[in-house]
């Protein structure tokens, strides 16, 4: 589950000192991905 773009977002937000913006990149990735590639 660490390669979903929610978990990477926030994981790099943290390192760059902006979680929050991370999880937000994050989750508008993950809504793309899911609309682009239905499971």
């Amino acid at each position: 589950m660490v390669s979903r773009p929610l978990v990477v977002g926030v994981l790099a937000g943290l390192v760059v000192g902006q979680p929050v913006l991370g999880a937000t990149i994050g989750a508008i990735l993950e809504l793309y991905l899911l609309v682009s590639f239905p499971t």
